[in-house]
């Protein structure tokens, strides 16, 4: 089994926020469960990239606008590491209001 299967899980994304209004700054976070390795994390919406950041045992914290309901989401953290990268699985705002 290779490094990247077994030592290297897929990254989490998450929010304090999930409900949002249009107009609104969320905090996202990206974080990995080995906290000794220097990983790379990308932000993605749907094919779009966002940002990068480096990290080693701390979250990623990507900060964003969301003014359009298309920017609700799906969102992707990417994790990288030399060759090896993950991705986490979808996460989505729910807009509400105006």
């Amino acid at each position: 089994m290779s490094f990247c299967f077994s030592e290297f899980p897929s990254p989490c994304l998450d929010s304090k926020t999930k409900v949002v209004m249009k107009g609104q700054n969320v905090s996202m976070f990206c974080s990995h469960k080995n906290k000794s390795l220097q990983i790379t994390y990308s932000l993605f919406r749907r094919k779009t990239h966002l940002g990068t950041q480096d990290g080693k045992g701390e979250p990623a914290i990507f900060n964003l606008s969301i003014t359009e309901a298309h920017e609700s989401g799906p969102y992707k953290c990417k994790a990288q590491v030399t060759s090896c990268s993950k991705y986490s699985r979808d996460f989505s705002f729910t807009i509400v209001g105006k």
